[in-house]
This record gives C-alpha cells, sequence and structure tokens, in this order.
C-alpha cells in the first residue's frame, strides 16, 4: 500500500484518538504515533500554535522525536522553522508540505535544518492546520521524513485535508468542556460576591461569565455590551471596544492587561476598566487564556490625582504642568482655570505649553485625546 493511504481502521483509530483527545487531554499522546504509522511519517508532532506569534501553546506531542528536542523547538527553534513562518504569512492553506513553502535545495542551506531539523531526521514535511479558535490557537499536525526517503504525495495531502475537520471539530468540543469547567470551578457564586461588574473573558473577548453587577449595569445601558457583536465583548465607541479586545488578549496570554476609563453612557458616571490575568487560584492549574475585566467607579478627586501621577511619571511634568492639564482633562478651560486659581491666563498657556511639548501632543485637543487615554 503506497504511503498516504489509510485503510478504514486506522482511520477509525485516529479519529476516535482525536475525539478522546478532547475529552481526555492524555489520549492526545497516542495521536502522532496513530499519524506517524498511517502516514509513513518517520516522526510526527501534535501541537497548538498562537496564531499571532507561531509560538507553541502548552505541551507538543510527539512521536519518535527526542523530548529535548521538541522543548528545543518550543522555546527557540519555532521562531527560525521558514516553513511554519510561510504557513503563518498563509493563513488560507490548510494543508502544507514543506517543498510548497521553500525548495528542498534551499531548504537544506538554512540554518533551521542544519542546526535542528538534521538531528532529529527531519527534512520532508507535510503539515495540516485549524483556523484559529476563540482563544487564538491553531491546531498543527506534523509529520517529517528524513531526507533520503521520498517527499510526502498528493495521497498524503488528501488524507490530512480529510482529517482537518474533525481536528477542527475536536478542538472546538475541547474548548467547550475547558470553558464549562471553569464555569463549574468558579460557580457564579464567586463572581456574584464582587459588589463591582466583573467579566471573566477569553481571548478573543467572549464572555465565559458575567456576574449579577456586570449584567444589571448592562440592562441599564452602561458601557459595555456582553457579546452582541460578533459574539465579542464591545464598548461604546470603537476606540473603546479595540483597546479594550487588545489588552483581553495580553492578559489572556499571561501578560499585563491595562486599564481604561469609560463614561458611562446612561448616568455620566466614570468607571475604571480594569483587564488582568484570571488569577490562578481561580482558573487551576489545567486552564489558561482567560482574562478578568473589573469596573469600578472613579471619585472625581481620586481620577485627577491618578492622572497627575502618571503625567509626571510618564512624561516628567512639575506639579503644576501636572494638575493644569489634569484640570483640562477634567473639562475645565485655560480661563476657568486661571479663574480657579487666581493667576493670569498667560500663567496657564505657559504650563500647557510645557505639557504640549513634554507629551508630543500637537495641540490642546490633541493633548486632551491623550489625557482621556491616559485617564
Amino acid at each position: 500500500m503506497p504511503h498516504g493511504s489509510l485503510p478504514p481502521p486506522d482511520r477509525e483509530a485516529l479519529l476516535g484518538t482525536l475525539y478522546d483527545a478532547a475529552l481526555q487531554p492524555e489520549a492526545l499522546a497516542r495521536l502522532p504515533e496513530l499519524l506517524r504509522q498511517a502516514l509513513g511519517a518517520s516522526s510526527a508532532a501534535v501541537l497548538s500554535i498562537h496564531a499571532g506569534s507561531g509560538a507553541p501553546v502548552g505541551r507538543i506531542q510527539g512521536s519518535q522525536i527526542d523530548p529535548a528536542a521538541l522543548a528545543s523547538y518550543q522555546q527557540h527553534w519555532h521562531r527560525h522553522d521558514p516553513r511554519a513562518r510561510f504557513a503563518l504569512a498563509n493563513p488560507q492553506l490548510r494543508v502544507l508540505r514543506g517543498q510548497d513553502a521553500i525548495t528542498d535545495a534551499d531548504y537544506a542551506t538554512t540554518p533551521y535544518y542544519n542546526d535542528f531539523g538534521r538531528h532529529i531526521d527531519s527534512f520532508h514535511v507535510i503539515a495540516a492546520r485549524t483556523p484559529p479558535d476563540a482563544q487564538s490557537r491553531i491546531g498543527v499536525l506534523a509529520l517529517h521524513r528524513p531526507r533520503q526517503l521520498e517527499a510526502f504525495d498528493a495521497a498524503a495531502q488528501a488524507e490530512l485535508v480529510g482529517l482537518l475537520p474533525h481536528l477542527q471539530r475536536a478542538m472546538q468540543l475541547a474548548e467547550r468542556l475547558q470553558a464549562a469547567e471553569l464555569q463549574a470551578r468558579l460557580g457564579l457564586a464567586a463572581l456574584d460576591g464582587l459588589r463591582l461588574p466583573a467579566l471573566v473573558l477569553t481571548a478573543t473577548g467572549q464572555v465565559v461569565l458575567a456576574n449579577a453587577e456586570a449584567e444589571a449595569m448592562e440592562r441599564g445601558g452602561g458601557p459595555l455590551r456582553l457579546g452582541r457583536q460578533a459574539g465579542r465583548l464591545a464598548a461604546t465607541t470603537p476606540r473603546e471596544t479595540q483597546w479594550l479586545l487588545a489588552a483581553i488578549a495580553r492578559a489572556a496570554g499571561g501578560e499585563a492587561g491595562g486599564a481604561l476609563t469609560l463614561l458611562h453612557p446612561a448616568t455620566g458616571e466614570r468607571l475604571a476598566a480594569l483587564v488582568t490575568p484570571l488569577p490562578k487560584v481561580l482558573q487551576g492549574e489545567a486552564a489558561g487564556g482567560f482574562a478578568l475585566l473589573t469596573l469600578r467607579a472613579l471619585d472625581a478627586a481620586e481620577d485627577a490625582a491618578r492622572l497627575e501621577q502618571q503625567l509626571r511619571a510618564l512624561f516628567g511634568l512639575t506639579a503644576a504642568e501636572a494638575t493644569t492639564a489634569a484640570a483640562l482633562a477634567g473639562g475645565a478651560s485655560p480661563d476657568a482655570i486661571a479663574f480657579a486659581r487666581g493667576v493670569q491666563i498667560s500663567t496657564i498657556r505657559t504650563l500647557l505649553r510645557r505639557a504640549l511639548e513634554k507629551t508630543g501632543a500637537e495641540s490642546l485637543r490633541d493633548l486632551a485625546r491623550l489625557l482621556g487615554r491616559l485617564g
């Protein structure tokens, strides 16, 4: 039987293991070996990567590959893999053979092959991948052969194309189960115990959990919509939505999210939206890729003091310059600021001019926009 032709028992075993892996993650370890045998590969790997960076997410499962090599790929070599780089740049390609990305002759001269691929007998490659899921993860099946064997043919490519829908459904199932497990672990009682609106979100802004305060705020015409825009969180303005989704993606990836001041459309109240990674004490070791968003009311004096601190720390403004700029951000005109402080308008203009120079803003309107983002 030619390489790449899967008899029915092998296909059934592959599909069974694929769906088992969604229900029982330990079953994923069996999948690379079944793929390797079915498609006549010398080695195989199953992994998830981040759709933006291409970095592996979680453990790489391999067959006939040294675990130290898998760790090296995860930590370093994925950044230098020319075929992986090509695949990221061409997301429309679902199944890719190595020679589609780079000729064999050119590949043989790359540092990636000579310093890494050659040592694990990986020259010919064929890989299949799913579209990104709700957490921006792509599932990848990769098979390898050494240089002395034939490249993977069109039959192997067709077999992987047939497996892709099942891989995608298995990942979707695993994602739903993970979200359900998180809901069971957290329980609404945990979030409802908070006396402020709180949301748990996936990396792409889908709401997994919303406490009673958050739902009540939405019903009252608050600044957030919980999944009305393509199933994702949305704010009052496109700029606020874009900022929040970017912060959520960062926080779900384990980085710092950030804070943004939102205006309640119905009450005019200023609210601080804080985005952070979901604390491990809540998510447990097995789960990941979630962000926590909370909102709290900002006291006007507290808000101004915080903005002044930021201006002095970030841009080196003096106390007088920062206080004047914060007053401008609060809606006061230069004339009103001068009157309230009992100084000449020229003094206020001088302070604002220095604030413009230090922050790089081109005009008072530009400065006000900058201060709005900081606040």
